[in-house]
């Protein structure tokens, strides 16, 4: 795993996260935002152990 793919990963989450939360009038209880969101933390959580190793 590369830093830089994980910086990209994080980033095209986040991104998609921002227009489903637009398209989905924020609603933070819908399960397509619930699970993007769930990936997002995911990815941050890996780049945090990623970083904390080096």
């Amino acid at each position: 795993m590369d830093e830089q793919w994980l910086i990209r990963q994080i980033e095209e989450k986040r991104e998609a996260l921002k227009k489903l939360l637009h398209s989905k009038d924020f609603n933070l209880n819908d399960q397509e935002v619930i699970k993007l969101s769930q990936e997002l933390d995911e990815l941050i959580l890996k780049y945090a152990k990623y970083k904390a190793q080096e």
